[in-house]
């Protein structure tokens, strides 16, 4: 014992060695220190759980969860030091386990969240006292309805009891870039949070769509190509990043996963085809850069391969193949504005702006997906961010343009008063060519004002107004009109049986058939409400009117329409009136006395023709033909 003083520094030196002995030739006896326990205060409300995680690697994805929870297994986890775990495209299957604890007397309710929507499966299994006690499961190849947790991210509910203590296991295995965005929150702060999330995403996709309608109104105005260009590739986008944030499983196919799945590298080849289209179309690149322009149609060509591809080829291929060759486009796109910007284009300053912002986007998210960035906030919505402020740039651009266009006709109209007669001449020509397109744009929007949009006749706006006009004319000249109501019969039978569109298969067969049956050009054809129409028979007295209205009902009885494979016959009742206008009468004596007789037609058994004297309504009837019409 004398000597124990003199021997214990290198009995504490000899002590590393043996414990290094122990870890390398017997693990099964070694166990590391547990991972942190994290203990779920309510009162915190939420916690980014990713540098809590430990993670093992299953190359093979051959362990269950029998096998992990083993000491031999447990000895192979390693800690993770990064708020998000990635390691980008992998054929491995990662294992996770994450240790709870509850400080509260009380139960508590968790959602533990993994914020990207692209994961194939995750597995996550409830663990306590190394007993299992609860398997879930969730990820984009699982039917929507069959989540646990209805949200486009992948959620979990866990309870935890009063001062207890779980662990969670969770198995991960995609095919996309596998990353594990993890959040512990309450169900009250993941509304809150989740709330505020909606918000921005109604506000990113109200900015595409607004941006998608307004220049696809002004393609439909002026008929410049270039604005249906960017509306393709505006609606491809807008289908991609819905798609990357999960809605589209969640809203527009939540049963067809694997299109889900396939969806993404698709809208990928969708827009980035019509951004390469778009940019070779917008900056002339044919004759301001002919190699760029070839650079273009090679791109071109790969995103045509992307689109086709990705309905077959596998989607580990294709994601990768879409990524990169979106990420190559904007760096062709950035590159080609700054080409013809030096060449003296003007209207490519904004094309070159908009195209910076995407670029970084781009880049910083496709670094963060093949795991060279962190995933962050700026990393996780650059896409959202860049590709917002290239909307809003890219359609002022357009806009430029056009500013471009008019300031050009300003200065020619200047210089026409020099020497430049001749080029003057041939400027303003295109320019009134131009202002020729908007001119029949704004005529084409005023129709469009007073047409119906499902059966292309005149709606009831433009009736009303005709009808007063041809009432006017009628009584200064002395001469009979004719206004016809014409209903569908039992058309609600048809709704109901064969359901809404084939409803409107058949409006629109019928109104292309009284179309058929009128043939002077003053006749007017109008939708008057659901499936009543109505027509103005100028110069026709009753017998014209009978007969007019006798083939129309023969035009309709004919209709061979063919819906799913079902024949749907169709009849229709008509009451017509038909006056001179005089000062005891209006134009609307004229509609209810036609519509009385559409109820007379009506109650002798449909399929007929009928006539009421002006001023004659249903009497002693409490609802008039149009409320029973459908009847």
């Amino acid at each position: 014992m004398k000597y124990l003083p003199e021997h214990i520094v290198g009995t504490l030196q000899s002590m590393f060695w043996l414990r290094l002995l122990l870890v390398l030739v017997l693990p099964g006896i070694w166990t590391p220190a547990c991972a942190d326990i994290l203990s779920a205060d309510p009162r915190v409300g939420q916690y980014m759980v990713g540098s809590r995680l430990q993670y093992l690697e299953d190359v093979n994805s051959k362990l269950a969860i029998r096998d992990v929870v083993s000491p031999y297994w447990q000895n192979k986890f390693r800690p993770n030091h990064r708020d998000v775990p990635n390691f980008g495209f992998t054929q491995s299957s990662y294992w996770f386990k994450l240790s709870l604890s509850n400080p509260a007397s009380t139960p508590e309710a968790w959602i533990l969240e993994a914020r990207y929507p692209m994961l194939d499966r995750v597995d996550a299994y409830l663990v306590r006292k190394g007993v299992v006690v609860g398997h879930k499961v969730n990820g984009d190849l699982l039917p929507f309805n069959q989540r646990e947790f209805k949200h486009r991210h992948l959620g979990f509910k866990l309870d935890l009891a009063a001062y207890d203590q779980l662990d969670v296991y969770l198995r991960v295995k995609t095919e996309s870039s596998l990353q594990l965005p993890l959040q512990l929150l309450t169900p009250e702060h993941f509304l809150e949070r989740d709330q505020a999330e909606l918000y921005l995403l109604g506000l990113y996709y109200g900015v595409l769509l607004a941006m998608l309608a307004y220049n696809l109104l002004i393609y439909s105005a002026i008929r410049d190509i270039n604005y249906l260009h960017y509306v393709h590739y505006l609606a491809g986008y807008a289908m991609f990043q819905l798609s990357l944030n999960g809605l589209t499983l969640q809203y527009l196919w939540p049963q067809h996963p694997a299109w889900g799945n396939t969806a993404t590298p698709f809208f990928i080849g969708v827009a980035f085809l019509g951004a390469v289209t778009f940019a070779r179309s917008f900056l002339h690149l044919k004759t301001q850069a002919p190699l760029l322009d070839s650079i273009g149609k090679l791109l071109w060509g790969v995103f045509l391969f992307v689109i086709v591809g990705s309905l077959w080829l596998p989607y580990p291929l294709m994601i990768q193949l879409a990524t990169m060759a979106a990420l190559a486009t904007a760096v062709y796109a950035f590159f080609s504005g700054l080409v013809v910007w030096r060449g003296q284009l003007r209207q490519a300053r904004y094309f070159l702006l908009a195209w910076s912002a995407l670029l970084i986007g781009i880049m910083l998210y496709s670094l963060k997906t093949f795991n060279l960035l962190p995933s962050m906030f700026i990393t996780e919505y650059s896409l959202q961010i860049g590709s917002a402020l290239e909307v809003l740039l890219l359609s002022f651009a357009l806009a430029h343009r056009m500013k471009i266009l008019q300031l050009d006709y300003t200065r020619i109209q200047e210089e026409a008063k020099g020497q430049l007669e001749q080029r003057v001449s041939q400027r303003t020509a295109e320019l009134d060519e131009a202002l020729k397109k908007l001119s029949d744009a704004n005529s084409k929007l005023r129709s469009l004002n007073f047409t119906d949009g499902l059966t292309g006749v005149r709606n009831r706006r433009y009736f009303d107004q005709k009808l007063r006009k041809e009432w006017e004319r009628a009584q200064r000249g002395g001469y009979f009109i004719t206004v016809m109501l014409i209903d569908l019969d039992f058309f609600k039978k048809i709704n109901d049986t064969y359901g809404h569109l084939a409803g409107d298969m058949c409006l629109k067969s019928v109104s292309l058939a009284i179309k058929t049956a009128l043939k002077r050009p003053c006749d007017i054809v109008a939708r008057y409400g659901g499936e009543e129409f109505v027509v103005i028979l100028p110069l026709t007295d009753e017998a014209g009117a009978l007969h007019i209205a006798e083939s129309i009902r023969q035009e309709v009885a004919a209709l061979a329409i063919v819906y799913e494979g079902w024949r749907i016959n169709l009849t229709t009742s008509i009451g017509l009136c038909t006056a001179k206008p005089d000062e005891t009468l209006n134009p609307s004596d004229l509609i209810s006395a036609a519509d009385a007789a559409l109820y007379k037609a009506k109650h002798n058994g449909r399929n007929q023709v009928q006539t009421a004297e002006p001023g004659q309504t249903p009497a002693g009837l409490p609802e008039t033909a149009a409320s029973v019409a459908g009847h």
